[in-house]
């Protein structure tokens, strides 16, 4: 019985994290619902596959010429189709707009953001999908330590500012504490 404990819970984390795709299974075309993914995209270097993007995405400067594809709260799962992609990368809040592009047999990854540690979490899961793990796992190696040296650069007993953020006011909403 504590073997096969022992044996689920170590399969357990390789089950729930996206797996490896077979060479031939690496996509050639990329649609990002999400600027920030967009960026990660790009950084890992995938950004020669992303044929679309979201409203909002400026950056890198080459992402801007990209079509756009939709918006945080909707996409045009026709022009992605029409785009001949054959991965959809967005988050967990898209589900409901990314069901239309399943319905079109479009893959779909949508990921979550609601934390920090979802910042290397996203990455690891896109350079799984996209066949670049060693950048993926560099990139977030270099943005970790980079992080550890800003915190580490903060005055100890320091009194850190209080800031509330408004992301928008129809119905007024803001951040949450984990964000």
């Amino acid at each position: 019985m504590m073997r096969a404990l022992a044996l689920a819970a170590a399969l357990l984390p390789a089950a729930c994290a996206p797996a490896a795709p077979a060479h031939d299974d690496v996509p050639q075309r990329i649609v990002s619902l999400i600027p920030s993914l967009t960026e990660d995209l790009f950084a890992i270097g995938a950004g020669p596959e992303v044929v679309g993007v979201s409203t909002f995405t400026d950056y890198p400067p080459q992402a801007r010429r990209l079509p756009v594809v939709g918006t945080a709260t909707s996409v045009d799962a026709e022009r992605i189709v029409r785009l001949h992609a054959d991965l959809a990368v967005g988050i967990t809040a898209q589900t409901p707009a990314a069901a239309e592009l399943r319905g079109a047999g479009v893959r779909t990854l949508l990921l979550h953001n609601d934390g920090f540690e979802d910042i290397f979490r996203c990455l690891d899961a896109l350079g799984v999908v996209t066949g670049r793990v060693d950048d993926a796992r560099t990139l977030a190696d270099r943005l970790r330590a980079r992080t550890a040296a800003l915190l580490h650069a903060v005055h100890k007993g320091a009194r850190l500012p209080s800031v509330f953020v408004v992301l928008g006011v129809g119905p007024i909403y803001t951040v949450g504490s984990a964000s």
